[in-house]
């Protein structure tokens, strides 16, 4: 399996958990073959939120809905995630 880049393959961070959601459900990804996200230089912005079952809702989080993902940058002082906050 190709990594998904984004940029190029999908605009967004957030576009790429649509992508690996449909492609989850035809494969199945494994920690010794894991669906890889290639971040390239810059800044990629979280712009969903996601909503608790209380009903509070966590802006600019990004939902992680699925296991045995790898993101990739392009180093620490390259690649930045603005606003990360990962629930599982």
């Amino acid at each position: 399996m190709l990594p998904l880049r984004v940029g190029n393959d999908v605009a967004t961070i957030d576009d790429v958990m649509g992508v690996i959601e449909i492609l989850s459900s035809r494969r199945e990804y494994t920690k010794s073959n894991p669906c890889v996200v290639l971040l390239g230089k810059g800044e990629h912005q979280i712009n969903s939120s996601w909503t608790d079952p209380g009903g509070f809702e966590f802006a600019t989080t990004l939902g992680i809905t699925r296991s045995n993902i790898t993101f990739l940058g392009k180093g620490k002082d390259t690649t930045t995630i603005l606003e990360w906050i990962c629930y599982l």
